[in-house]
């Protein structure tokens, strides 16, 4: 009887290569990329219709959503270019919704830097000149301390002393006029300047 005989592994003959199926492998691994691709376009524009976002904001958005960090940068990249994300449109959206709502440059410019925004563009939104954040202070005090300011009368921002209507600094509703203004972020000049001061509440917060 003859002896059957192994044929060692390393003579065993190299599966053919099938590339049919590498070709499907390589088509279907595309596809789910485009659609991962599409899914995070898709979530970036809902963000963004509702309302502003800036870069590191929506970024970070994307990827708490489980997409990765890279393909959420290559698709910020494309909305900027796009013209659909922009920080100085961002930037200019938040400040006016804290300037609705009486916060000062202080507060404001550190919500931007939190917020990853560049330097320069905080810089040119809180740019204004001291009278117009004194009216944004006046229109927050007021609404914080109604009783106090109703009766002001209309007087130019160049108005005389008047400290009988304002608070004093020995006054009990000066400590508490200060901190709320100063917890808005308004700088403790011009907070002082408004408590010392008579003048008038504008209409309107100024644009």
């Amino acid at each position: 009887m003859g002896q059957s005989m192994d044929i060692p592994l390393s003579l065993e003959q190299p599966r053919a290569e099938n590339p049919i199926a590498e070709d499907g492998a390589a088509e279907v691994g595309a596809l789910l990329r485009q659609r991962e691709r599409d899914e995070a376009r898709s979530l970036a524009l809902n963000l963004l219709a509702r309302r502003e976002h800036g870069r590191a904001e929506l970024e970070a958005k994307l990827i708490a959503k489980g997409f990765s960090a890279g393909l959420a940068a290559e698709l910020l990249r494309d909305l900027r270019e796009e013209g659909l994300q922009s920080d100085q449109r961002f930037a200019a959206a938040l400040v006016r919704r804290r300037i609705d709502r009486g916060y000062g440059p202080a507060y404001i410019r550190q919500e931007l830097q939190g917020r990853q925004v560049d330097e320069g563009l905080v810089e040119a939104e809180l740019g204004r000149p001291d009278n117009y954040w004194q009216e944004v202070a006046q229109h927050a005090l007021a609404k914080k301390f109604p009783a106090r300011f109703a009766a002001l009368p209309s007087v130019s921002l160049e108005g005389e002393r008047c400290d009988e209507e304002r608070p004093s600094e020995g006054d009990a509703a000066y400590p508490a006029q200060a901190r709320f203004l100063a917890r808005r972020g308004f700088p403790a000049d011009l907070v002082y300047r408004l408590l010392r001061q008579k003048q008038p509440v504008p209409d309107d917060i100024p644009e």
